[in-house]
């Protein structure tokens, strides 16, 4: 049995996911934004969520709802279920949003792992991050209704991973060369189309799917050998891009200010952009020319340049 240990804040990256040919099995974690969650002790046996802020009350304090929620009490039920933890403990939870909701940069999954990390965290980390992954799975599977577990396994893990069977959580950390960067820009416009992933195609061409196939294996071996000519080769088409613009106004401006950078795409299922850099005297030409875009449209947007992060999920 370990000592409860309340006053304490994780932290859960947003991330960048499907990168153009990676669709439902690449994300990247990144720096400089993310999910929080702060512990308190509570007389009530069990989770609570107890504060929401920055979700501008979209979000319910449910814990059978909430993903944050999910993803704490199935580890908590682990936990007590394998006698780690003493009878009659519980935790309040706060949760500071500050990965926008619908923004493409796994705010379910910055959620689910900061729910998940805050109940380990408190009970003494009994168990490995990689060892928590089920408990985030199932919240995610939840919340979308389906098994997709690329966004959850980066925040969680850090670094660019790559899942080749979810219901496995057969997740790999690739490898990376030095100086890789993003620039992240979101469109805070008001939304017209709503793009699910009821939405996609529900078979693809032989071609298409050849074309998917390679490049994704390139990009894979392109970034293990810092080969940035194959990499930039690789992310050049995305059969979803086509679907998924129309969530990004001036999305071909956009793409246009991108010369110089190993590809742009759209990271999950929209309306945030990202442009994957060789280093970050790039990407600041790039982020600059992308801004004027907008702000000569008189448009509003959020825009920054993050570096992969590396660690994952932390306490903070």
């Amino acid at each position: 049995m370990v000592k409860l240990k309340t006053g304490i804040k994780v932290f859960a990256p947003a991330t960048v996911s499907n990168l153009c040919c990676g669709f439902n099995s690449l994300a990247a974690a990144i720096d400089g934004l993310g999910d929080e969650i702060i512990v308190r002790p509570s007389n009530e046996e069990g989770i609570h969520l107890t504060k929401i802020r920055g979700d501008k009350k979209k979000l319910s304090l449910d814990t059978d709802i909430n993903i944050a929620g999910v993803a704490a009490k199935a580890t908590y039920n682990y936990l007590r279920q394998e006698g780690l933890i003493s009878k009659g403990l519980g935790i309040a939870l706060e949760l500071n949003k500050k990965v926008s909701i619908q923004s493409g940069l796994g705010s379910s999954a910055s959620s689910a792992v900061a729910g998940a990390m805050a109940v380990n965290e408190a009970f003494g980390r009994p168990l490995t991050k990689r060892e928590l992954l089920p408990f985030v799975a199932q919240a995610e599977s939840q919340n979308h209704g389906f098994s997709s577990i690329q966004s959850a396994a980066s925040a969680l893990l850090g670094g660019l991973v790559f899942v080749r069977n979810h219901d496995q959580m057969d997740v790999h950390r690739l490898l990376l060369p030095r100086g890789l960067c993003f620039v992240i820009f979101t469109p805070t416009v008001r939304r017209r189309h709503w793009i699910t992933r009821k939405d996609l195609p529900s078979t693809l061409s032989r071609a298409i799917a050849q074309q998917n196939a390679v490049d994704l294996a390139g990009m894979v071996y392109g970034l293990s050998i810092s080969n940035f000519d194959l990499v930039q080769r690789s992310l050049s088409t995305s059969w979803v891009e086509e679907l998924l613009q129309e969530t990004v106004p001036y999305f071909d401006e956009l793409k246009s200010a991108t010369s110089g950078s190993l590809g742009m795409g759209i990271s999950g299922m929209g309306n945030s952009v990202f442009v994957l850099c060789h280093n970050t005297f790039i990407a600041e030409r790039i982020l600059a020319d992308m801004n004027e875009i907008y702000t000569s449209n008189k448009l509003r947007f959020n825009s920054f340049i993050s570096s992969v992060n590396q660690e994952g999920a932390t306490l903070q």
